[in-house]
C-alpha cells in the first residue's frame, strides 16, 4: 500500500532557522539554497532562467496571523536537486513537521513575487509587523482582511469573468429602476478583454432622482447609452451576459455594496441561484461569486466601517469621478472595477495600504485621514 503524499506548506522562517540544522554535515548546502539573495538569482534551481522567486502568504485560520511559506513542493525539489547535485549523499530529510502547514489550517493563500533578496527581507520583517498590530483587530475586520486576501488570489489568476454591476433605481420607489450598467474584463490567456455599458429604459425616464441621490442619468461618459423600452427588454441581455461569461470559467459579480444591487438582479430574474458570497481559499476554475468593493476597502484601510463610492474613489483617486459623473449607473460600475484593480491588483493588502497612506497608521490597522481627504468638496474655509 503506497503512502499517501502530503501536500501542503512550511513556514520560511522555519525552513531557514532550523531545517539546515537537521543533518549538520549538510548544514551549508541547505543554508545556501535558502538564502535570501540565492533564492531570487536566476541561477536557482526553482525558477532557472528567471530572476526573483514567487512564495506564498499565508493567514492562519487560529489567530489571523500572516505567514511567508514555501508550498511542500518547492522543499521537495530542493530535496532533489541537492541530491542530483551531489550536494548531499542522499535526500535530506524534511523539515520538522511543526513547520508544515496544511491547506484546511489557512484562510488565504497568495503568491507573492519577490525581485530581490531586499524585497524578500523586507517583507519577513513586515509581516512580523504588520502581525503584531492586527492582533487586537476585531473579528469584523479580520473576515474582512480574509476577503481581501482571497480576491487578490482569484484575480492575480487571471482566469474568468470580472463583472461591475450598478443599478440605478427610483429614490421615491426602489422597484422602479432606471439605469442599469456594467463594465467587466475577462482573461483568456495572457490577453484580457474589456466591455462597459449604460442602458436607460423609455419607462421610467418620467422618474427622476435628486431629492435624496444625484440624478446623472444623462452622464455617461464611458461610451453611448442604449435606451430599452422598459426593464423588463434588459432581461436577455441581463441573462446573457451571465450565462456567456460563465462558459469562460469562474464569474465574479463585483457590486459597491451589493445588497440592493443583487435584489434588482433577481428583480430582473438574472440566472444568479447559484451566487456563493465567499471566495475558496484558492483561485476557482468554475462557480459564480460576489465581490464587494466597500467591503474591500474597508479591508485596505482598517476600518468595518462602509464608505460610499464616492469616498473610495476620492481616496484611490479614480479618475473622472466627480459629483456630476457618480450616480450614473454606467460610470458607477467602471469606477467599481477601476477600484477593484487598484486594490487587488498590486501589492499585498498592508504593503498597499503603506504604499497609498504612508505613515498613517500610527496604532492598529486603522487609516487615520485628515477632514479634507474623506470629503473631495472639503474647503478649509468652511465655517469661516
Amino acid at each position: 500500500m503506497s503512502t499517501p503524499i502530503v501536500t501542503g506548506f512550511y513556514r520560511y522562517t522555519d525552513c531557514w532557522f532550523t531545517w539546515p540544522d537537521l543533518v549538520p554535515q549538510y548544514k551549508e548546502a541547505v543554508k545556501s539554497v535558502l538564502a535570501h539573495d540565492s533564492l531570487v538569482d536566476s541561477g536557482h534551481p526553482l525558477h532557472p532562467g528567471v530572476e526573483g522567486i514567487t512564495l506564498t502568504r499565508g493567514v492562519l485560520k487560529e489567530n489571523g496571523e500572516a505567514r511567508l511559506l514555501f508550498t511542500s513542493k518547492q522543499i521537495d525539489y530542493l530535496r532533489y536537486w541537492l541530491h542530483e547535485m551531489g550536494l548531499t549523499e542522499e535526500m535530506v530529510p524534511l523539515p520538522h513537521s511543526d513547520a508544515l502547514i496544511m491547506k484546511d489550517e489557512l484562510e488565504s493563500a497568495e503568491p507573492v513575487f519577490f525581485k530581490t533578496g531586499g524585497d524578500l527581507r523586507g517583507a519577513v520583517k513586515q509581516i512580523d509587523k504588520e502581525n503584531k498590530r492586527s492582533k487586537n483587530a476585531p473579528n469584523s475586520l479580520a473576515s474582512l482582511r480574509v476577503a481581501f486576501e482571497r480576491t487578490r488570489t482569484a484575480w492575480n489568476a487571471k482566469r474568468g469573468t470580472w463583472i461591475a454591476i450598478d443599478v440605478e433605481d427610483w429614490e421615491l420607489a426602489h422597484k422602479v429602476l432606471l439605469e442599469f450598467g456594467y463594465s467587466l474584463i475577462y482573461f483568456d490567456g495572457d490577453k484580457e478583454h474589456s466591455e462597459d455599458a449604460h442602458f436607460t429604459f423609455s419607462s421610467t425616464l418620467s422618474c427622476h432622482n435628486g431629492q435624496y441621490v444625484a440624478d446623472n442619468r444623462r452622464n455617461y461618459v464611458f461610451g453611448e447609452t442604449t435606451v430599452l423600452p422598459k426593464p423588463a427588454a434588459f432581461k436577455p441581455k441581463l441573462a446573457e451576459l451571465i450565462l456567456s461569461s460563465q462558459k469562460r470559467g469562474p464569474v465574479f459579480l463585483v457590486f459597491h455594496n451589493h445588497s440592493q444591487d443583487i435584489k434588482s438582479l433577481e428583480q430582473l430574474e438574472a440566472p444568479i441561484q447559484s451566487l456563493v458570497y465567499t471566495l475558496p481559499l484558492e483561485a476557482p476554475s468554475e462557480g459564480l461569486f460576489v465581490v464587494d468593493t466597500q467591503n474591500l476597502f474597508s479591508a485596505l484601510i482598517g476600518s468595518s466601517q462602509g464608505n460610499g463610492l464616492a469616498q473610495v474613489c476620492n481616496h484611490l483617486r479614480i479618475e473622472k469621478a466627480n459629483s456630476t459623473t457618480l450616480h450614473n449607473a454606467g460610470n458607477d460600475a467602471k469606477f467599481t472595477l477601476t477600484a477593484l484593480r487598484a486594490m487587488v491588483g498590486d501589492e499585498p493588502l498592508d504593503a498597499l495600504r503603506e504604499k497609498l497612506w504612508p505613515n498613517r497608521t500610527p496604532a492598529g490597522l486603522e487609516v487615520k485621514f485628515q477632514p479634507w481627504e474623506e470629503d473631495a468638496d472639503y474647503s478649509d474655509q468652511e465655517g469661516m
